[in-house]
């Protein structure tokens, strides 16, 4: 999975650069890189450029259900 970093001071993964990696089949995750309890406020600035990008929540690992990420996890351990 790719990380969408969603600090606005790092975007590594920009919104083109993730519709991108969704069009060649990667997962994406969100990740805030929070360091105190106010930086959470982050994942808002991350959802927008998610959305930006048409990345549905299907293809983002921090929306699905505890189930299927551990589905996925055991799929990639045993790779």
């Amino acid at each position: 999975a790719l990380e969408m970093n969603c600090s606005m001071h790092r975007l590594d993964l920009d919104d083109r650069r993730a519709r991108r990696a969704l069009e060649l089949g990667c997962t994406l995750t969100l990740n805030t890189d929070a360091h105190s309890l106010d930086e959470f406020s982050a994942m808002e600035w991350g959802i927008r450029q998610a959305r930006r990008a048409g990345i549905p929540a299907s293809r983002l690992l921090n929306t699905l259900p505890l189930d299927q990420l551990r589905s996925r996890s055991l799929r990639v351990a045993r790779c």
